[in-house]
């Protein structure tokens, strides 16, 4: 008898409710962590209802009812109910579009203006009535209504934000859902502009992009500290406040570390700043962050994104496979220790990046005091502790007119002009895969073969040689008393990695000195080196002879060639002399179906032949006796080749 009264007055009370559009703002109070009657305290005096009731409802979801059990019982209607079902569809026939909210009331909010698109919904500024107050007002986008984990996504954000006080973190006021079932959160309205707009205007200065970066890595370390994985880090999810704050935005795609990833999740992100793991739909944890806190770094430093194309799939191949332009390509008076973070940052092995954004903001921190200090560089070993011999391949390059530069700059002028030096020759080692391992005022030396081996590290060397020798910005920053003389060694020595100073390497033998006197002995601008190693880079360099030295007194005279440029030949197959190759036996089937699918080309018949066999089995060589064979058609043949480095 009690429970037949009770549910008549809380039926008819709810009805009241429901006329004055009051029942979802008190739901939404209570998800957001007022009690029921706490909130129909807010809403209910001016309706002259019985407090009792509403302290009924509160005890009935304090029992463990939520509130739509309680609203289903009061009501008699179930989910799957004809009366949910009609109701449901009033709700979705009288909902309004989530783009077209400006001038409309949502209980005590007045939307003001749309402000942007998210990642699950649209942002507009509105008005806090109760409190006076501008805020800015997220609704769920329309096409996302019938998505439960869409829905799930959204109250993820929510808690994930509302979890992390920081001030470099969007503070979330309030959490709802609207009358036409669409949740919305309502979150502090900051004064400022996007990251994403201020890279529009162009490039960010070094203090300012540093500045930036450390305050993203310290809310990262808030997020990171409470178990939160942003994974939308891009210039559009940062807020810079008049004051130079920053604001992290957008927790729509965060997760909370160690839980799975679900279908939906996969592949979710902003293509441009996702890492190669994201990408692939593995799972990921806080160096997926790091990664894009690197690519955003990059863009505010150079005012383009480091990977790009005409297509997604483009981007997606430049991501997991490519290198990006070098940073010091790009802003040759970027320091060598920012550098190295951004390279860090962005490493397609998450192994070899910072492990937290705790590690970046160290070493952030200590470029903002001192752009040129040394940072700590990825230690992941490559070579044994106590060292290993291996083939090293040496460029040695002498730098002359140091002393006539100090006559004519002021010290910090010559400082500079070394400094953009070094940046741009570190830059064009580490392309083509060496590693610059030392550098003063008189000389540098460079690696390859270390930290990894290459099967064409002596080529690599020599290629990288010459573009140091013709890079424009090389000679356009170069006074013109600077000359430098080069020369490239290769022999297997004794090396072991160093632990501190900027020498990485230590290198037994004699083919570092050996090589510097070479590059000594060389004149203004060109590239020496001996006719073991000429023998191994001739198909692909022009070499001319010079006349024999001798790099020590009591050392027999040596007869070095100077490097030109580039052959033009891309394999020892096209540079080699009529007559000269081995017969060409065992491929004929292979041979005759080459030729079968150009018959069938010229027939009107499109063919596409990919060759694959292991390492060694012939393929360069079928291919090349294939090309040579089409000399008897009429048919115009191009080649295109793509090589690793450079």
């Amino acid at each position: 008898m009690l429970e037949g009264k009770l549910r008549s007055q809380l039926r008819n009370f709810v009805l009241e409710l429901r006329r004055r559009k009051v029942i979802r703002a008190m739901v939404a109070y209570a998800v957001a962590g007022v009690g029921i009657a706490e909130g129909a305290a807010i809403f209910l005096p001016p309706l002259g209802v019985s407090a009792w009731v509403p302290n009924a409802v509160a005890v009935i979801v304090v029992l463990g009812f939520p509130v739509a059990m309680v609203l289903a019982w009061v009501f008699d209607i179930m989910p799957g109910s004809d009366v949910a079902a009609k109701a449901a569809d009033g709700d979705a026939a009288s909902r309004v579009s989530a783009t077209q909210m400006k001038g409309r009331r949502i209980f005590h909010y007045d939307i003001l203006e749309r402000l942007g698109v998210g990642s699950m919904g649209v942002v507009y500024k509105a008005s806090d009535t109760h409190l006076d107050r501008i805020v800015a007002f997220k609704v769920l986008a329309d096409h996302l209504l019938t998505d439960a984990d869409a829905k799930e996504r959204f109250l993820v954000e929510a808690k994930a934000a509302a979890a992390l006080d920081h001030p470099n973190i969007c503070a979330i006021h309030e959490v709802g859902e609207t009358d036409d079932g669409r949740f919305y959160i309502a979150m502090q309205y900051y004064e400022g502009e996007t990251l994403r707009q201020r890279i529009d205007q162009g490039r960010i200065p070094l203090p300012q992009a540093l500045d930036i970066a450390a305050q993203i890595s310290r809310g990262l370390v808030k997020a990171a500290g409470q178990g939160i994985i942003h994974r939308d880090i891009k210039p559009a999810n940062m807020i810079l406040t008049a004051d130079g704050t920053v604001k992290i935005v957008d927790f729509g795609l965060a997760k909370y570390a160690g839980t799975g990833v679900k279908n939906s999740d996969r592949g979710a992100g902003t293509l441009a700043y996702m890492s190669p793991e994201q990408i692939r739909g593995d799972t990921v944890d806080q160096r997926t962050d790091i990664w894009s806190l690197g690519v955003v770094l990059y863009e505010m430093l150079s005012g383009t994104r480091p990977f790009g194309g005409g297509s997604d799939q483009a981007v997606i191949d430049a991501i997991v496979n490519s290198k990006p332009e070098s940073l010091a390509k790009r802003v040759p008076s970027l320091p060598p220790s920012l550098l190295a973070v951004v390279e860090r940052t962005m490493h397609k092995d998450p192994e070899r990046r910072y492990p937290d954004a705790a590690a970046i903001l160290k070493d952030l921190d200590r470029l903002l005091d001192d752009p040129s200090c040394q940072v700590a560089l990825d230690t992941k070993p490559t070579l044994l502790p106590e060292g290993e011999r291996r083939r090293v391949t040496v460029i040695a390059c002498s730098i002359g007119g140091f002393e006539a530069l100090l006559e004519t700059l002021d010290p910090d002028e010559v400082e500079t002009t070394l400094e953009v030096l070094r940046t741009r020759v570190q830059s064009i080692v580490e392309d083509y895969g060496g590693a610059l391992n030392e550098f003063s005022e008189d000389h540098c030396i460079a690696l390859f073969g270390v930290p990894i081996t290459h099967e064409d590290d002596r080529l690599r060397a020599v290629r990288a040689a010459l573009e140091i020798h013709t890079d424009d910005s090389v000679k356009v920053n170069l006074p013109k008393c600077i000359q430098l003389r080069f020369a490239v060694g290769s022999e297997r020595v004794a090396i072991r990695a160093t632990d501190s100073g900027e020498r990485r390497y230590r290198v037994g033998g004699t083919v570092v000195r050996d090589t510097m006197r070479l590059a000594v002995l060389a004149a203004p601008g060109e590239i020496l080196i001996l006719q073991d190693l000429a023998r191994v880079v001739e198909p692909f360099v022009s070499i001319e002879g010079r006349a024999p030295v001798k790099l020590l007194p009591d050392q027999p005279a040596m007869t070095p060639v100077a490097v030109l440029g580039e052959s033009g030949h891309a394999s020892r197959l096209e540079a080699s002399a009529p007559g000269s190759l081995t017969q060409f036996v065992g491929r004929v089937s292979e041979l005759n179906a080459l030729a079968q699918a150009l018959q069938d080309i010229q027939s009107g018949t499109g063919r596409f032949v990919t060759v694959v066999g292991d390492i060694g089995v012939g393929k360069s060589r079928l291919l090349f006796e294939f090309w040579k064979s089409l000399k008897d058609y009429n048919v115009r043949s191009t080649v295109g080749r793509c090589r690793e480095q450079g």
